[in-house]
């Protein structure tokens, strides 16, 4: 007896879209079915939100999830109490917490919005 399509859970990273995941869908092996997660786009929503939205998708269905970027962390947490039919986690170029938010907060007061001309022109062709 063959066994059932794997479900696979694609978790998408900052963009929350999952477009990102259009070229890796066809390379799959053909018994898994792949589900993009896409989060919710007219409202920001921190990661407790999240993670119960996502917790709300586990129905006891064994579940591979693939979390990119972002959702690193809220592949941690599901993984760290694992809500029925969880199996396996990838991360995939991620964190387990955001790297560094005091220092970018610091940065992003300092910096100017736009960088100066002369420095992007420096930057881009080598020449001032």
């Amino acid at each position: 007896m063959t066994p059932p399509p794997l479900r696979v859970l694609l978790l998408p990273g900052l963009d929350g879209t999952g477009r990102l995941f259009a070229p890796l869908l066809p390379a799959l092996p053909s018994n898994w079915r792949p589900e993009v997660v896409a989060y919710p786009g007219g409202e920001v929503l921190g990661y407790d939100a999240l993670e119960g939205q996502l917790r709300a998708a586990f129905a006891g269905e064994d579940t591979l999830v693939i979390a990119e970027s972002f959702s690193g962390p809220l592949a941690i947490r599901l993984a760290a109490d694992p809500p029925p039919g969880l199996r396996a986690l990838v991360l995939v170029a991620t964190f387990a917490r955001p790297p560094a938010p005091r220092l970018a907060t610091r940065l992003f007061r300092v910096l100017p919005p736009v960088p100066p001309r002369i420095g992007v022109r420096m930057l881009l062709t080598g020449r001032g």
